[in-house]
């Protein structure tokens, strides 16, 4: 059970500290535990009641009339408000509360919602990567668990895997011109996924040899297109032995394609940009050295 503080309920809420109290003594709005001391904290049921009149606030409605609304009358409202057209910030409150309850219809609903509206594109930047942002404060104070991060992974590679069939169906390029590949024993394959879906946008057509790719993988792939450009996310920790099965592969046996490494590994054995090895720091970067190719 994660504990909070009044400044941390501010943070996850979008609520400053100084109206929640306000909230407190003038509409009874007090959801706050308090310690021997009479210092507020709050529970995660607590973070969970505030978010949901943070959505009925940010939709416009009058506090003092949320105030009079019972806590099943606010869950049917928020339910409401969410069913129809959204800001992004409403949006985005909505989608860290379905997170937060783990609740896939609520969250299938508002990204569905949303990407009808506005397109999966703009629901990828105005919501998708503030959610990530979002997620990374909550790491802080004990919100999001493991099985948050299993929940959101799953849903979003689901929802990439059918905007990415459906650019592919589409695309007037058939010849594979970038290869992206994950090291053997890599678990988090989103990276890949999303960087699959801007080439995929911006024209080109890559190739996502998934993230249990082998050196000799890497190598039948390059002999089979010869790509332009092949992308290596290293974002995980690798034996000696391993690292250098794949960097000797990279360095020696792939002389006539730009190969570009990014992740925390790269950085942790000091490779630097060399020859035809590019090394950058995110997926940004990636994205803007291809774009320029183009």
């Amino acid at each position: 059970m994660a504990v909070y503080s009044i400044n941390d309920i501010e943070q996850l809420t979008g609520i400053k500290a100084h109206t929640l109290r306000i909230w407190e003594k003038r509409y009874g709005l007090d959801f706050a535990q308090r310690s021997p001391n009479n210092v507020r904290y709050y529970l995660d049921d607590d973070l969970k009641s505030i978010m949901n009149i943070s959505v009925l606030y940010k939709h416009g409605m009058k506090i003092s009339h949320i105030a009079k609304m019972s806590p099943q009358e606010i869950r049917e409202k928020v339910i409401q408000v969410t069913e129809v057209h959204q800001s992004h910030s409403l949006g985005l409150d909505a989608l860290t509360l379905s997170l937060i309850n783990l609740d896939q219809h609520s969250f299938d609903h508002i990204i569905n919602l949303n990407t009808k509206q506005s397109g999966f594109h703009e629901v990828l930047e105005k919501l998708i990567f503030p959610l990530f942002d979002k997620i990374n404060e909550m790491y802080l104070t004990g919100t999001i668990k493991p099985v948050h991060e299993s929940f959101l992974n799953h849903i979003l590679k689901g929802k990439l895997m059918v905007e990415i069939d459906k650019m592919r169906s589409s695309s007037n390029v058939k010849h594979p011109n970038t290869l992206i590949f994950q090291p053997f024993g890599t678990l988090e394959e989103l990276s890949a996924m999303i960087l699959n879906y801007y080439l995929l946008s911006s024209g080109r057509y890559p190739i996502n040899l998934g993230n249990t790719t082998s050196p000799q993988d890497i190598l039948d792939a390059y002999r089979l297109h010869t790509p332009d450009y092949i992308v290596g996310l290293f974002n995980l920790e690798m034996s000696e032995q391993d690292w250098n099965e794949y960097y000797t592969l990279i360095r020696g046996e792939l002389p006539n394609t730009t190969l570009v490494l990014s992740g925390f590994l790269v950085y942790q054995k000091g490779i630097q940009t060399e020859g035809n090895v590019v090394v950058l720091p995110d997926l940004n970067t990636i994205l803007e050295l291809l774009k320029e190719a183009d």
